[in-house]
């Protein structure tokens, strides 16, 4: 994808920076299962690779790994989006 970073998608083109829910909603929004596993194991790479080590934090740089301000809060839910889809 164009606009894809090592860790995601930046949210708009001032900053790095990604959500982590807001990732996996973008990938719900395509049933091009490539794109949604490029987006997937953007977050993935993320996760494995963060040299930060606290609760998993929704928001964060897409280039470097690391984050920001949030930790563990509840938006975290929006990345079990695709299970709610039949189709995935």
């Amino acid at each position: 994808m164009l606009k894809m970073n090592k860790y995601g998608i930046p949210l708009d083109d001032r900053k790095d920076y990604a959500k982590s829910d807001w990732l996996m909603w973008t990938a719900s929004l395509t049933d091009d299962k490539e794109k949604q596993s490029e987006i997937i194991s953007s977050l993935d790479a993320y996760l494995k690779e963060t040299t930060t080590r606290i609760p998993f934090s929704d928001w964060y740089a897409t280039k470097k790994g690391k984050y920001y301000h949030f930790i563990g809060r509840t938006v975290q839910g929006g990345n079990f989006i695709l299970m709610l889809n039949e189709n995935n």
